[in-house]
This record gives structure tokens, C-alpha cells and sequence, in this order.
């Protein structure tokens, strides 16, 4: 169809159109019905959608292209120490600020100043950083961790207060925290930071459940991996840590906020719980928790029952032995083990005493790890005679009295601390330490000679020590120093026995009186021959025969057999 040309109006048009006939006009007809038709439904359809598009919830002053979602991101374990717990994050995704952000709440610096100083005084200061999605998960990636996200259901009233919350939270001035492993880390941020913008009823929900767990529990189940953390943790915390937690308490760790978070209705009953289940981001093999799994009290009592066995075990063969060696190994064993004992009784006590870590205060682990037990190593150092010999038994009953106080306190429930494994551990130990220390001094003491009267014990005074090793005086110094007389009277204790050795020294056995034919001991000067004549014509009555001794040759042609009154011959 032409177009319409230049000059004519509507009238002309009309004209033309009549004068074409009536097929023409049949054909206007029909185009005039369908545009009609077209023209209503245009308007039909601009109505309802007018409709739908005023009955469809919008954020208030939200676009919809740039609706602000809010995450929380759940991190697994890792291989370090510190990752054994768990992390938590907040992942912000909002398109109308340049895409995912995520703020992070548990950073920290081993460079920073005095850190050693505040991580034992417990003052250690944590930070809160801001990075990309990207480079969290890159992260998270190269430490082979499982990195799980859970969208949280929050309106845009509560979304907006969650991201001015963690906005301000970076700040310089807000940027760093004082830490607390149970109280303030990384997930309890998050949680109060949720609970204020959800206006506290996040904190109603959950404080009133009662979860049956401690800190403790929670805390070796989590390390029960690692043997060394498991035991330094079950010995330095101490009774505050053994109080049941709540529901909101329990939110200390990572995987139990997500937990609680995907169980915890906020706006009641009927509605959809606050976080949506989880999604996996990074996929890592052991990112999960383990389970509460079996304590290891049976594996520790086990240990403790061998050491304390074997400790007394090894003082039964030293007091039974005549050498030094067993001895030895068994006070360095005793000692070692007492050092180490009171060295970490000590740490106990300055931790209780002088730190701000609340979780290590009212430890009575310390009756089981006695500081006095250093004390013992101390008098463990040097001979084993006389009064060290008393000090340091005493000293071992003090500390085996001490475990016992602890055992029972454990026993009748005066404390709330559980303190089960570490006294399976360590009261035996005490136990055999006391028991072997009092037997080797039992036997210390029975095995020294006794002397009758005053004059055998000046004497015993004078040689005890000689005559108790009389093999130790056939090298030829000892003949040059000490005279054939020395000679004599060691080889006749060596062959009698320790029964003739305390007759000799309490003057029931005759002596040749060599003084008389070799002159006074070059040693112990002219007394001594003296003493040996007199008691040799007193008591020589009362022996009337004596058993003889081998001699050497040179002794032999040397020493001349000297007849006693009674008739006996030495």
C-alpha cells in the first residue's frame, strides 16, 4: 500500500478509498477490527501487569537488581594446632558495592609486639579483616580445608544492621579485640553481632537449652588427634571450664553456630529456621567434626598403673642388688620424674595466681601435679645415707597424701572439675615413687653394722667404710699404705661374711696383735694397735675356734701364726 502523499488530507483519502469500489472497502473494515483488537488487548495486559507488579513485596527502597544477601561461612579443620576448632566468617554479597566480601574475625600476628607476653598473660589480641571471596576460598584451598556457606534468612532491616555492624567493626579504631578461646573469638563475634541485629532474640532462643556439654568436653574431643594437646589441655584447665553450657554459650565454635543457626527459629514456631542449609563451597577430605568418641581415662589409668609398677619394681631389684648402677638408674628415674611434676605444679599455680585466663583458675589438678615434687628431686641429688634419706621419703608420702586428697575429692563430687583421667595417670606413679623410695632406705639402713657398745662404734666410726668393700685394698698402694695388718683383716671379712664382719667390729673375734711385731698402722697411729691387743686378751676367752683363712704365699712367710689363750689358731 503507497504512502500518503503530499497535499492531501484525511477527506482526500477517504475519497480514493471510495472510489476503489467495495472490495477496497471491505478490506479497511477488516484492518480497522484488528487493530482494535490488538489495542484492547494491549490495554488488558498493561492492567494486570500493573496489578501484579503493585501485589509483589519489594524491599523498601532496595532496587531489585541489588538485593544484599548475607552468608555465614563455616570453615573445617585444618593440620595446625590453632585450626583443630574450626572458622567462622560472614560473607557479604552485595552487587551495588562491587560484588563478595568476606569479614573475617580470627586474625592474628605471631610478629606483633610482645605477643609471647599476651598470650601468657592472657591478653592476646585478635583482628578482624576484610578480603574478597575469591581470595578467602584461594586460601582456604591451598591449606586443604572444606569451606561450607549457609544463606542466613534476614530482612532488610536486619540485613542493613548486620553490614553497618561489620563495616564499623573494621575500622582502625575497632579492629583489634582482647581474645578469648571460649568468650570472644571468631564465632561469638558473629553471634552477637547477629543477635543485635536480629534485636536480642537470638540470645532468647538459645540461652535456656541446655546442651549437657562443658568446654572441656568440646575442647578434647576436638584434639583428641593430638596426644600432647590432649593431655596439656586436661591438666591445665581447670573447674570453670566444667560448668554445662547453654545453647548460646555452646555457639563458641564454628560448627556448632551453624548448628544452632539452621535449628533456631526466630520469628516462632511456624517460621523457616534463621539459616538455610549448608552449601559446599570448597569440597576437603576431614573438614567435618569428629564425633564425641571415647575418652582415653582407660588408655591413661593403663599407663599410669605400668609406671607406678615399674617404679617399685626397679627399687625392689636396687635394694636387693650389692652394686650402684640400679641405684643410680632408679634415683635418676625418680628424680626426673619428680622435676618434671613439680615444674608443671608450679605453672599451675602461677597460672591460677598471676594470669587473666580465667579458664586455668581453681585447678585441683595441682593435688595431682605438686609443685613439692621439685623439692624431692632436690634431695634425690647426692648420697642416699641419713638424713636425706628421711627428707626425701617424707617428701614422696607428702605428695602420694596429696593425690589421695585429690582422688577423693573426685570421688565424693566435692569438686565439679573432672580430674578422672589425670588422676588414673598420676596417683599410681606417686604411689609406686613413695613405696620404692621407702623400701630402698629400709634397706639402706638394715644393711649398715650396728655397734654394740661405745667402743665398737668409735671403731666401726674409723673403718666402716673400708671394711665394707675389703676387696678394694689388695691393690699394692693400699699394702704400701695401710701395713700387712690392713691385708689380714680384709681377706678374713671377705671370707666371713657380713656375721663376722659384725662380730669383728663389736670385739667378739680375736685379731693377732701384729702392732707388737710390725709396729702401730701407719694410718691410724698408735691407738689402734692398742685397742686390737686389748680387746684380742679380753675376748679371747670367749672364742674357741675360728675358722681359717687362705693366705698368699708372701703373706704366709710374713705374717706369723699367733696362738690365742683359747687355743685357737689364726
Amino acid at each position: 500500500m503507497p504512502g500518503r502523499e503530499p497535499g492531501r488530507g484525511p477527506r482526500d483519502g477517504l475519497e480514493a478509498v471510495h472510489r476503489t469500489g467495495g472490495r477496497s472497502r471491505l478490506r479497511l473494515r477488516s484492518r480497522s477490527r484488528r487493530a482494535g483488537c490488538i489495542a484492547s488487548l494491549a490495554l488488558l495486559l498493561g492492567t494486570v501487569g500493573t496489578a501484579r507488579a503493585a501485589s509483589r513485596p519489594r524491599a523498601a527502597g532496595v532496587p531489585p537488581d541489588t538485593l544484599t544477601h548475607v552468608y555465614l561461612l563455616t570453615i573445617g579443620r585444618g593440620a595446625k594446632i590453632w585450626q583443630k576448632f574450626g572458622h567462622s566468617a560472614l560473607w557479604i554479597h552485595e552487587p551495588s558495592r562491587g560484588g563478595d566480601m568476606v569479614y573475617n574475625w580470627g586474625v592474628f600476628d605471631f610478629r606483633q609486639k610482645d605477643f609471647l607476653e599476651h598470650l601468657l598473660s592472657g591478653h592476646m589480641l585478635y583482628g578482624v579483616d576484610r578480603t574478597t571471596l575469591r581470595r578467602a576460598l584461594a586460601e582456604y584451598r591451598s591449606e586443604g580445608r572444606a569451606v561450607f556457606a549457609s544463606r542466613l534468612r534476614l530482612d532488610a532491616e536486619q540485613t542493613r544492621r548486620v553490614l553497618r555492624g561489620a563495616r564499623i567493626a573494621v575500622r582502625a579504631e575497632n579492629r583489634y579485640y582482647a581474645y578469648d578461646p571460649f568468650t570472644d573469638n571468631c564465632a561469638t563475634r558473629i553471634r552477637d553481632l547477629l543477635n543485635r541485629a536480629l534485636l536480642g532474640k537470638l540470645r532468647t532462643r538459645t540461652a535456656p537449652v541446655r546442651t549437657g556439654t562443658t568446654y572441656r568436653s568440646h575442647t578434647l574431643r576436638l584434639l583428641r588427634d593430638v596426644w600432647w594437646a590432649y593431655l596439656g589441655v586436661m591438666v591445665f584447665l581447670g573447674s570453670p571450664t566444667d560448668g554445662h553450657l547453654s545453647g548460646w554459650q555452646e555457639m563458641f565454635l564454628p560448627f556448632q553456630l551453624e548448628h544452632r543457626l539452621q535449628t533456631t527459629r526466630t520469628e516462632g514456631e511456624r517460621a523457616l529456621p534463621l539459616a538455610a542449609p549448608r552449601d559446599t563451597l570448597l569440597a576437603a577430605a576431614g573438614g567435618g567434626v569428629p564425633g564425641r568418641g571415647r575418652a582415653m581415662s582407660a588408655t591413661l589409668a593403663i599407663v599410669g598403673l605400668a609406671g607406678g609398677v615399674g617404679i617399685l619394681g626397679l627399687a625392689f631389684l636396687a635394694a636387693r642388688s650389692r652394686g650402684r648402677r640400679l641405684v643410680l638408674i632408679f634415683e635418676g628415674l625418680v628424680g626426673l620424674w619428680s622435676l618434671l611434676v613439680g615444674l608443671t605444679g608450679a605453672l599451675l599455680v602461677l597460672g591460677w595466681l598471676v594470669t587473666a585466663h580465667w579458664y586455668v583458675h581453681a585447678n585441683t589438678n595441682v593435688l595431682q601435679i605438686e609443685p613439692l615434687s621439685a623439692v624431692l628431686a632436690v634431695f634425690l641429688i647426692g648420697p642416699f645415707d641419713g638424713v636425706r634419706r628421711r627428707l626425701v621419703s617424707l617428701t614422696a608420702w607428702i605428695v602420694l597424701l596429696a593425690s589421695l586428697t585429690g582422688f577423693l575429692l573426685a570421688v565424693w563430687h566435692v569438686s565439679r572439675q573432672a580430674t578422672g583421667p589425670v588422676v588414673a595417670l598420676f596417683l599410681p606413679v606417686h604411689a609406686g615413687v613413695a613405696g620404692g623410695l621407702t623400701l630402698l632406705a629400709h634397706e639402706r639402713s638394715s644393711a649398715e653394722p650396728r655397734p654394740s657398745d661405745g667402743e665398737g662404734a668409735e671403731q666401726l666410726g674409723d673403718r666402716s667404710a673400708e671394711s665394707r668393700f675389703p676387696e678394694d685394698l689388695a691393690g699394692p698402694r693400699e699394702v704400701r699404705r695401710i701395713g700387712e695388718d690392713r691385708i689380714v683383716e680384709g681377706f678374713a671379712e671377705g671370707l666371713h661374711g657380713a656375721h663376722q664382719e659384725e662380730g669383728y667390729a663389736a670385739g667378739q673375734r680375736p685379731v693377732p696383735d701384729v702392732a707388737a711385731r710390725w709396729g702401730p698402722s701407719p694410718v691410724r697411729g698408735e691407738a689402734t694397735g692398742g685397742r686390737r691387743a686389748r680387746r684380742s686378751e679380753a675376748d679371747g676367752e670367749r672364742t674357741k675356734k675360728t675358722s681359717p683363712y687362705r693366705r698368699s704365699r708372701t703373706q704366709a712367710e710374713r705374717v706369723p701364726k699367733v696362738r690365742t689363750p683359747g687355743g685357737g689358731r689364726r
